[in-house]
């Protein structure tokens, strides 16, 4: 997302992340939140520092904002987290996901 500059639950083939976590092995229930973000200055200056920290703390006050959100976050039925973050150094855009994941049962494979 980072690399073709947009933000969405959907890649550009049209799958979302219940899809792409089963197509990556994954066999529970996925729910995904997600947030960008500019930094500020940094589009064409890949050697500008970053207070990451700020970063962090702006994107957590953005998701916040968001009742999905909240409602991941506190979901009991959530047993994992996945975190994702990627910047494109060129347009100073940051792209971050979230992947929580409900493992309510262990399932064999298939065999194939």
């Amino acid at each position: 997302m980072a690399a073709l500059g947009y933000l969405s639950h959907w890649n550009v083939d049209g799958f979302g992340p219940d899809w792409r976590y089963s197509r990556s092995g994954g066999r529970d229930a996925v729910h995904e939140s997600i947030a960008g973000y500019s930094l500020p200055g940094q589009a064409g200056s890949a050697d500008a520092s970053v207070d990451w920290t700020r970063v962090i703390v702006d994107i957590h006050q953005a998701l916040s904002n968001d009742e999905h959100y909240g409602q991941n976050m506190l979901a009991p039925d959530h047993t994992h987290v996945g975190l994702g973050l990627a910047v494109n150094q060129v347009t100073g855009q940051v792209c971050m996901a979230q992947e929580f994941v409900s493992r309510l049962v262990s399932i064999d494979p298939i065999p194939t």
